[in-house]
C-alpha cells in the first residue's frame, strides 16, 4: 500500500545506500528502451521558450552560460556508455515500506543515457554539500566501478542543475513558483560546474 510508505530521507544513510544500490542495479541491468534522455536538448528548448517570453534573464546569466558551455565540451570528450536511466531520481520517487523495501516510481522520463545523469538529479535535489556529494559519488562507484571519473559526475551535476534551474524559471513564467529549489539549482550550477572545470583543467 503506497500510503504506508515513506519517502527516501537524504539524511538517512540506510535509505541512501539502498538508493545507490537500486540505481546501480538499474544501470547494470542491460535493459534497453527506444527512448533517450533529453537533458541537453530540453535545456535548449527551455531557453527558446524563455527567450520568446522575455524571461531568459537572471543574475550572472553570461557566467552560468559560459560555465555550462565549457562543461558540456569536456563531458562530450569523456567516454560514456549509454544505459537505461530513470531520469528523475530524487526523494519523492523513492518509496520505502514498513519493512524497509524500496521502490522507484514515475518512469515517464526514463530512457537511454549517461548513467551519471541519475546521480546528477539525485544530488541536485538534495541539500548535500560538495563533500557529501563527492562521498555519494565514491559509494556509487564502489557499486559500479569505471563508469566515469569524479570530474565527469560533478560536471553532470552542474549540467543537470542548470536544466532544472531553467525548468524552474519556465514553471515560474507559467505562474507556478517552485520555491527554494530555484535558487538551489542556480547555486549548484555555479558550484558544480566550477569544481568540475577545476578538475578537468588540472589534468590538462
Amino acid at each position: 500500500d503506497v500510503y504506508k510508505r515513506q519517502l527516501l530521507d537524504y539524511e538517512n544513510d540506510e535509505d541512501v545506500d539502498k538508493a545507490i544500490d537500486f540505481i546501480s542495479r538499474l544501470h547494470r541491468s542491460g535493459k534497453t528502451t527506444p527512448y533517450e534522455l533529453r537533458f541537453e536538448k530540453d535545456l535548449e528548448e527551455f531557453k527558446e521558450k524563455l527567450q520568446k517570453r522575455n524571461r531568459f534573464e537572471f543574475e550572472d546569466k553570461e557566467i552560468l552560460e559560459e560555465l555550462v558551455r565549457q562543461v558540456i565540451q569536456y563531458l562530450h570528450k569523456d567516454p560514456v556508455e549509454f544505459v537505461l536511466c530513470h531520469g528523475d531520481c530524487y526523494s519523492p520517487n523513492f518509496l520505502v515500506d514498513e519493512e524497509g523495501n524500496m521502490s522507484l516510481i514515475d518512469w515517464e522520463y526514463s530512457g537511454m543515457g549517461d548513467p551519471t545523469s541519475d546521480i546528477g538529479t539525485f544530488v541536485a535535489c538534495s541539500d548535500y554539500t560538495l563533500e557529501q556529494a563527492k562521498e555519494f559519488i565514491r559509494i556509487y562507484l564502489e557499486h559500479n566501478p569505471g563508469v566515469a571519473s569524479e570530474r565527469h559526475f560533478l560536471g553532470i551535476i552542474g549540467l543537470v542543475s542548470y536544466y532544472w534551474f531553467l525548468w524552474a524559471l519556465f514553471q515560474e513564467s507559467n505562474g507556478k513558483p517552485v520555491g527554494e529549489f530555484l535558487y538551489k539549482w542556480y547555486r549548484y550550477t555555479k558550484q558544480y560546474c566550477t569544481e568540475a572545470l577545476r578538475l578537468y583543467e588540472e589534468e590538462k
